[in-house]
């Protein structure tokens, strides 16, 4: 998991918002430009991917240690 915003990248596991109603899912980094990343739900592979501004999406807590 990525701990800073930095860090993000293809691959990483984010929490990424569908809309105010449907709320926050996990979901995979396939690309970043910028503040923009490229997503696609982990556990819904079949949907087709879609973008979001870094303001629509957090970070994963990593686990304790």
């Amino acid at each position: 998991l990525p701990r800073t915003w930095e860090e993000i990248a293809a691959g990483h596991l984010v929490i990424a918002q569908e809309t105010l109603a449907l709320g926050w899912w996990e979901a995979i980094v396939i690309a970043r430009k910028d503040d923009m990343f490229t997503l696609r739900f982990r556990d819904y592979p079949k949907i087709p991917k879609f973008i979001r501004h870094r303001s629509a999406i957090a970070l994963m807590s990593p686990p304790a240690e």
